[in-house]
């Protein structure tokens, strides 16, 4: 068993009880464990028993100077670690009443304030990434008879967990309920009885103890743990807190500092007018999301013919800017930063959307109907682009970039992916030009690399992201030899030194994106592969996103999860639950139902407070 091969962890409290037994899972595991207990009487005893993975040293969190020395210990016998397991505990199962003031003090010495200055002491030792963990106890959700002062101190952790440290200081923090279902621990007969009920009664003062079927049980308690999975208490979920996940560290992207690493990713939704300018409810949709470290806003056509659906934004004259302006003050004046995705939708496209033939790199129609104001429609055969099509439409998007600068956005996205003109450009089964456009990969890469250049000429490199999806179905697209086209695509694109590259569908597991990140020295944006076309995982793409940060890239897009959510950033942060995503037609409906109308946790608070007070 090696589960937790590699993994350095401290237990404090690990000499007995729920403590010891986690040491021993660890061990098991192939971890290796440092315990600390305040009267470990036979320490060589309890090394045997745990493995040879143990040390133990003796460490009173009541006393202030054997803490120091308790952090020294594992820094120089383990030296970072990777898990703190908090389990120091002392109770006193009795009525409220009879418990002197000598005794309460001790017990919330150990239980809370011991246990606090002893993390503390040890936070500089934790390792990026690294957890906290604080057993709990069921008696203070319960209300169990009995425990009076101990439940009290145990409501401590919960609260430890909601406001402990900073960014900076720790990964993540857990709560643990040990029940009979979870760690069986050398304390549980000495401390309970079980009745010919079948129920547990605690100590014969006639309180019965939680049976684990009433609780959630967990196969795996330390691993739950370690992963900062939620844990259910009495039917109340108490959140772990990612504040410290990689996924809310800041960074820097070109000349902008980001609060943290997650980016709305760009998603059309249609609300524009015929013309393609914003509308006021797009300023009021981005504002309410502004929290994101990064809005990549929905994809806008650089000219007419480039349009792809009804309601598609714009860029390319004043009324787009001036639009655009009100919705990048709107997010500036919330906190947030903004870039601007262009796409010329090539053959997506239709005469009845754009009043053109759509242009494509050969005349090869879209496999599948397109939206029109009338409905779907069968698409159309696209006009092949002459050299002075090509040619013009790179101009076009060197004066899109400058529109969108003098809209207040902070830069554009090249969007070169999803089966839009320049991905065509790329693919085998869109692009069967001859000419230095088709043929060869070289050729085939040409046009993205001639649209990027001309943006980053126009508005400097640090202003400018590129789109890519490798291998990525969308809109009847097939490139034909994936692992050829990006290594090259990306190297070139390297050599201009954008400000990023975004990756669509990105899967740490998959040989392409290995492949993407060795060669793209820049900041690479990771959109994870969430499962195309199924629904929204529980989290939302966090967990998905620790990964792609694990594997190399330094900023996570999520889309869907923005959608629904205007403060995903705060949902993610403390592992709350995530609105769903309503019917998907209201998409693209064009009002503000399903668009501004998903309320905040804030909102859902004043509400149910509103609700309580009438």
């Amino acid at each position: 068993m090696t589960r937790y091969g590699g993994t350095r962890a401290v237990v404090v409290g690990g000499t007995a009880g729920i403590g010891l037994a986690i040491a021993k899972r660890l061990v098991e595991g192939g971890g290796t464990v440092l315990l600390s207990g305040r009267t470990p009487t036979h320490p060589a005893a309890t090394v045997a028993e745990v493995g040879s993975g143990a040390h133990i040293v003796h460490a009173d969190p009541t006393d202030p100077a054997t803490i120091p020395a308790l952090a020294a210990a594992v820094e120089e016998r383990l030296g970072r670690i990777d898990l703190l397991f908090v389990d120091a505990d002392v109770g006193l199962f009795a009525p409220i009443t009879p418990v002197t003031e000598e005794q309460s003090d001790r017990q919330f010495a150990v239980n809370t304030k011991g246990a606090y200055f002893t993390v503390r002491a040890l936070l500089p030792l934790l390792n990026d990434g690294g957890s906290i963990v604080f057993t709990t106890s069921s008696t203070s959700a319960a209300g169990t008879p009995g425990t009076g002062v101990y439940a009290m101190t145990k409501a401590a952790p919960p609260r430890r967990a909601d406001r402990h440290g900073s960014p900076d200081e720790v990964a993540r923090v857990a709560l643990f309920l040990a029940t009979d279902a979870t760690v069986t621990t050398d304390a549980t007969d000495a401390t309970v009885t079980t009745g010919s009920d079948g129920r547990t009664a605690l100590l014969g003062a006639g309180a019965h103890r939680p049976r684990p079927e009433d609780l959630e049980p967990s196969t795996h308690p330390v691993e739950d743990l370690h992963h900062g999975r939620t844990k259910t208490i009495m039917n109340a979920t108490v959140h772990t807190d990612a504040t410290t996940s990689p996924l809310f560290r800041p960074t820097r992207l070109g000349g902008l500092d980001l609060p943290n690493r997650l980016v709305m990713a760009p998603m059309t939704r249609n609300r524009a007018d015929a013309e393609g300018v914003p509308r006021s409810i797009m300023a009021t949709y981005y504002a309410q999301r502004a929290s994101a470290g990064l809005i990549i806003a929905e994809a806008a056509t650089p000219n007419a013919v480039g349009l792809t659906y009804p309601h598609i934004p714009a860029i390319f004259n004043r009324d787009h800017v001036a639009g655009w302006r009100r919705v990048t003050d709107a997010v500036r004046a919330e906190g947030g930063r903004m870039f601007l995705q262009l796409q010329h939708g090539g053959r997506v496209g239709h005469p009845d959307n754009s009043g053109f033939t759509p242009l494509a790199p050969s005349a090869i129609a879209l496999p599948e109907p397109i939206h029109t104001p009338d409905g779907l429609r069968e698409a159309v055969v696209p006009r092949a682009m002459t050299l002075d099509d090509i040619r013009s439409t790179v101009a076009d998007f060197a004066a899109a970039a400058r529109n969108a600068i003098d809209a207040g956005f902070a830069g554009v996205e090249v969007h070169s992916a999803n089966g839009y003109l320049l991905h065509q450009f790329l693919g085998q089964n869109t692009n069967h030009r001859t000419d230095a456009y088709g043929g060869s990969v070289a050729h085939r890469i040409r046009f993205t690399l001639e649209v990027v250049r001309a943006v980053v000429d126009t508005i400097g490199a640090e202003r400018v992201g590129v789109r890519i999806s490798p291998g990525v179905p969308a809109n009847g697209m097939a490139e034909g030899d994936t692992e050829a086209i990006y290594p090259p695509l990306v190297a070139a694109l390297a050599e201009l030194e954008p400000a990023y590259l975004h990756v669509v569908l990105a899967d740490p597991d998959q040989p392409v994106f290995r492949e993407i990140r060795r060669r793209w020295t820049g900041t690479l944006i990771a959109n994870p592969d969430l499962g195309w076309g199924r629904p929204l995982p529980a989290d939302g793409g966090r967990h998905a996103g620790e990964r792609l940060l694990a594997a190399g890239a330094d900023l996570i897009s999520l889309g869907r999860a923005f959608l629904a959510n205007p403060d995903l950033v705060h949902r993610l942060r403390i592992g709350a639950p995530l609105n769903p995503i309503r019917d998907a037609y209201l998409m693209y409906t064009g009002g503000e139902e399903g668009y501004i109308d998903y309320p905040t946790l804030a909102a859902d608070r004043d509400r149910v407070l509103a609700s309580t007070t009438h």
